[in-house]
């Protein structure tokens, strides 16, 4: 049945199509008064985004679209601002702007806004309260981008989530999954078996985030 979805939606609209659905889920349960989904929401929402991108991700080693991780991330900050974590949401929003610089096209301005926005977003995390964590973490999934480490869709979405859960549980459960990830494709590797999809990363970026995600929420709820 998924197959033949796919087929006629076609991929973008598939995804479109999935968010909808979850959405759809989300709401109903609200006006059914459901606690536990009132009580969650936010998190739900986000493993509905996820998902579906995970899967994606797992089987082209890509996103259907930037806009699928931009459009979340723009609202993450926004949020942010609107809640009072302004200097959560303008780290978040420097790194995301220093991350486009090479629209310049002149290597000493691309080099000069990396090392003015560089500073200014560290010492803008480091007075950001409650929020420190979140921020910091920001930083560094930026420079994660920037060493290559981690591919733009992947870094977006790690920022995104670091703005909507600036706690130590998000990165502590972050980092348990790429560990363990890291850790089972080693294991394969040594038995000399390489799974499908997995050519271009030696760790899977999006679907480790979103086992992250899974495990955070669980964790949340418990």
């Amino acid at each position: 049945m998924t197959a033949v979805l796919r087929t006629v939606f076609g991929p973008a609209r598939w995804m479109a199509f999935t968010w909808l659905a979850g959405i759809g889920v989300v709401g109903t349960a609200f006006m059914l008064r459901i606690h536990l989904v009132q009580a969650h929401w936010l998190g739900l929402v986000i493993l509905f985004w996820l998902a579906p991108l995970a899967l994606y991700d797992m089987q082209r080693q890509e996103v259907p679209h930037m806009a699928c991780v931009a459009v979340p991330c723009a609202a993450a900050v926004v949020h942010a601002f609107s809640i009072g974590a302004w200097q959560l949401g303008a780290v978040a929003g420097l790194a995301v702007a220093a991350s486009e610089r090479h629209v310049i096209r002149d290597m000493h301005k691309e080099r000069l806004v990396f090392a003015l926005a560089l500073p200014l977003a560290c010492a803008v995390a480091l007075t950001s309260g409650e929020a420190v964590p979140g921020a910091i973490a920001v930083l560094g999934f930026w420079l994660a981008y920037e060493l290559g480490w981690w591919a733009g869709a992947d870094a977006i979405v790690a920022i995104t989530l670091a703005v909507l859960w600036p706690d130590m549980r998000w990165l502590v459960a972050l980092g348990a999954v790429h560990l363990g990830a890291a850790g089972c494709l080693h294991l394969l590797r040594w038995w000399r078996v390489r799974p499908a999809g997995l050519s271009r990363s030696p760790v899977p970026g999006l679907p480790v985030i979103c086992l992250a995600a899974l495990l955070y929420v669980a964790w949340s709820w418990s």
